[in-house]
């Protein structure tokens, strides 16, 4: 079993990478834009799993609704006590 990293330094990183991923691509750059994306719900979906609640980002990046989940798991992790975007 893979052990899990502290959940401050998981809302550290979603942090900086919502910044980014707010941020959008940069003009040459779209493969890095969707990459951080990448990362971000990476650090979502270990947000979720560290604190039980449902996410379904892979899924929803198939089925093309994943903008939608984001902000949903984004809602679920802030009611749980995660605000995943303070400044906002």
């Amino acid at each position: 079993m893979t052990p899990r990293r502290p959940i401050e330094q998981v809302v550290a990183d979603l942090r900086l990478l919502a910044t980014e991923v707010d941020r959008g691509p940069v003009e040459g750059r779209l493969d890095a834009a969707g990459t951080t994306a990448l990362a971000y719900d990476a650090a979502l979906a270990e947000a979720c799993a560290a604190l039980d609640v449902r996410e379904d980002l892979r899924g929803a990046l198939r089925g093309g609704r994943v903008l939608a989940e984001r902000a949903r798991v984004e809602r679920a992790l802030a009611e749980a006590g995660i605000d995943v975007r303070p400044d906002a």
